[in-house]
């Protein structure tokens, strides 16, 4: 679907609106899937996650309110400058932790941890987007027959094979975007979808240190313990990690 910003008459202050879209509108499994992002997402109280208000319906189109939030995509950020210096990368990532540690006590997985999912205000104000895909771990979720949900650069290797997919899968996720943070590049960098499968489920990460010479010991460590390609090996919650 589409943002916009808009106003909002009655409390007179700016929202964000996604509206989903029209073509898809046409299936009762996406709108369905819709109505699931704000069930989930609303019960979500935390400083580091968009907040969600309201779901509605405009000649036919499903649209949801939420917090307007003015920032920058990480993806961007990186992107424009490269690589996060150690001390605010790491308050980055604790934010984020933090955020995505709420969701998962409340036993919601996002399963789409990606970097244009995270931005960050001009004074350093972390949030959380788009639980659109989410799922809860106490209710039965909605599947798409053959399809794979999320983005193959940041997936984990259980959440491509389709099996059940819990905390650590974000774990994953989000090991992707430490990875990015403080190397400024993605661990695989692929030609195609396939390539991008293939190594997540086979390859071993490059080493954070070839790109970026100045990071811990220590913080490396953590990374690739996040990547491991076993769950049972990786962090078993936000919270260890």
């Amino acid at each position: 679907g589409s943002v916009f910003k808009a106003l909002d008459l009655e409390l007179e202050e700016d929202i964000a609106l996604k509206m989903l879209s029209p073509q898809l509108n046409l299936s009762a499994k996406a709108v369905q899937r819709f109505k699931q992002e704000i069930k989930l997402a609303r019960q979500i109280n935390h400083p580091s996650v968009i907040r969600i208000y309201d779901i509605g319906d405009q000649s036919g189109i499903k649209f949801i309110s939420m917090e307007y939030f003015h920032g920058k995509q990480l993806k961007e950020m990186i992107s424009d400058q490269g690589f996060f210096n150690l001390e605010i990368g790491i308050d980055v990532l604790l934010d984020i932790c933090n955020g995505l540690s709420a969701a998962h006590k409340l036993g919601i997985i996002h399963r789409d941890i990606k970097s244009q999912n995270l931005m960050i205000s001009d004074d350093g104000v972390v949030k959380i987007l788009d639980f659109g895909i989410a799922k809860s771990l106490d209710i039965p979720g909605l599947t798409v027959e053959s399809a794979i949900l999320g983005t193959p650069e940041y997936m984990s290797p259980e959440a491509i094979r389709q099996k059940p997919v819990d905390a650590r899968s974000d774990i994953y996720s989000l090991g992707i975007v430490m990875y990015e943070i403080f190397t400024g590049r993605l661990p695989f960098i692929c030609e195609n979808f396939l390539s991008v499968i293939h190594c997540h489920l086979h390859e071993e990460p490059p080493p954070p240190r070839q790109f970026n010479p100045t990071l811990p010991e220590e913080l490396v460590e953590v990374i690739m313990i996040c990547l491991e390609k076993n769950p049972e090996d990786r962090y078993h919650s936000v919270a260890e990690l």
